[in-house]
């Protein structure tokens, strides 16, 4: 996306960025500027983002970024980092339930979730007895 050579200024980067995170929040322009450029505050964030939108080399970067296949757009650090961060916004509004859906996929990205696996190696003598307390004995002619 950055041709070679070219210094890249500080505001490109940004728009870079909002871009892919424009493409990978699901097009949602407010979550992609406060992910962007650090903002908290979601006015600011919608009212900025929109005038980003506007811009046509951010529609360029946004075309660019479409283009790309799904494996390029994300590393799987930053999705991890993504993650803790969705998780610790939930932890601070007070969500818990979504604050638990995130430690689950960090959970999962990182390999945690997977059962424990005990491995036999031999011969295991297995022994199961039915004690049934409500059985009679059969009747004996």
């Amino acid at each position: 996306m950055e041709e070679k050579g070219k210094k890249v200024t500080k505001t490109e980067r940004k728009h870079r960025e909002f871009a892919k995170q424009y493409v990978l929040n699901a097009y949602n322009a407010c979550r992609a500027y406060m992910l962007a450029y650090q903002n908290d505050n979601k006015k600011t964030a919608a009212s900025n983002a929109y005038k980003l939108l506007k811009k046509k080399e951010v529609q360029k970067y946004i075309n660019e970024f479409e283009a790309l296949p799904i494996a390029n757009q994300i590393s799987k650090s930053e999705l991890i980092q993504d993650v803790i961060k969705i998780r610790n916004e939930a932890f601070a509004i007070g969500s818990l339930r979504d604050a638990l859906k995130a430690s689950e996929m960090l959970l999962k990205a990182l390999g945690y979730n997977e059962a424990d696996k005990i491995e036999v190696d031999g011969n295991v003598d297995i022994s199961i007895d039915f004690n049934f307390a409500n059985d009679t004995e059969p009747e004996k002619d």
